[in-house]
């Protein structure tokens, strides 16, 4: 059975998943604010990203930003220190 990471490597696996959502749906917004303008202002900006690249951007947005909540919400769940499943001390 592999060793458990420690704490704060666990948590900082999270942030580094929520840096790259926050990242990733940055150049999503930027896209879609780009293709807007273009839309109705009659910009010459090309687009970046097709339909099928803003479908994976926001994909890739969404996944990371699920996997560094679940980090995060486990890694704060288990700050007590008792790590068995079922026998989780909240202590809020």
């Amino acid at each position: 059975m592999a060793a458990r990471q420690p704490r704060t490597t666990v948590k900082g696996l999270g942030n580094l998943s929520l840096a790259a959502f926050c990242g990733i749906f940055t150049l999503f917004a930027a896209n879609v604010l780009i293709g807007r303008g273009r839309a109705a202002f009659g910009w010459e900006i090309p687009v970046p990203l097709n339909d099928v690249g803003e479908y994976v951007t926001l994909l890739l947005s969404a996944l990371f930003f699920t996997v560094g909540t679940l980090i995060r919400e486990y890694a704060d769940e288990n700050a007590a220190g008792d790590d068995r499943p079922g026998k989780t001390i909240n202590p809020r």
